[in-house]
């Protein structure tokens, strides 16, 4: 299985590292190959919300850094794996950035899909997503915010 890691902890969080680095080893053991993304150390811009990426070039966004490697590690995956500090309830500033650059991985057209309106697929294949936040201690607040 092809797993794209995210680690969306941010400068000085050595807990959110070490965790990587237990998923990192389980996967190996299971014969799984991973890609780890650690994006504090990425040079990746902010989503301009232009949606070029949906009109101009097409699953492609217009600024050329690490977020498009990033998107493109993703769509190649089996697994997207969101690894991050609980901030307020959500994830990370560094982890957001990624996942607002990865809007160029769906279609700006919409479809209904049992009553509800999904985008439409811009790909055929897309990777199953987890989601893993780490909290210093245990916070039930942040916790079922997290959830």
């Amino acid at each position: 299985m092809k797993t794209t890691i995210l680690n969306g902890g941010l400068a000085g969080d050595r807990f959110t590292d070490h965790m990587q680095h237990l998923l990192q080893a389980e996967l190996s053991e299971s014969g799984g190959d991973a890609t780890v993304w650690t994006l504090r150390d990425e040079k990746i811009a902010y989503c301009l919300g232009c949606f070029d990426c949906w009109t101009k070039t097409p699953g492609i966004c217009r600024i050329d850094d690490a977020g498009r490697d990033v998107a493109a590690s993703i769509i190649a995956s089996d697994l997207v794996v969101f690894l991050t500090p609980v901030t307020f309830g959500g994830y990370s500033s560094e982890l957001k950035k990624a996942v607002d650059r990865s809007i160029c991985l769906i279609s700006p057209f919409f479809t209904r899909i049992d009553g509800e309106v999904h985008h439409r697929r811009r790909y055929d294949h897309y990777p199953a997503m987890l989601a893993i936040g780490i909290l210093p201690e245990q916070n039930p607040e942040q916790e079922a915010i997290f959830t």
